[in-house]
């Protein structure tokens, strides 16, 4: 059971950078074409967010500082991205109801 357990660990920043590098580029192409994006995408993007947190907290109980500090700011700068997003979703909708 540790064996997956330290597999997991392992995989989660693969995971958590893919999924950031994959959302954010959905994000991007749809900011671009003007199309809307679904509630359960939206709610599916701050998966990454979610994992760099966790890699954060368990790097920092495990006394790795360095690497748990990189893994809160990445945190940290993928939420940043995401509430920018919500707040162009909400111009954009503002502009639609005009």
């Amino acid at each position: 059971m540790n064996g997956l357990i330290d597999f997991i660990n392992s995989a989660l920043p693969w995971i958590g950078i893919g999924l950031c590098a994959a959302f954010s580029s959905v994000k991007m192409k749809a900011i671009k074409d003007g199309k809307k994006l679904g509630i359960i995408f939206i709610g599916l993007s701050w998966c990454p967010a979610l994992i760099f947190l966790y890699l954060a907290i368990a790097d920092m109980c495990g006394g790795n500082r360095s690497s748990g500090t990189t893994w809160l700011v990445l945190s940290a700068f993928y939420t940043i991205i995401n509430f920018g997003f919500l707040k162009n979703e909400k111009e954009r909708k503002n502009e639609y109801e005009l």
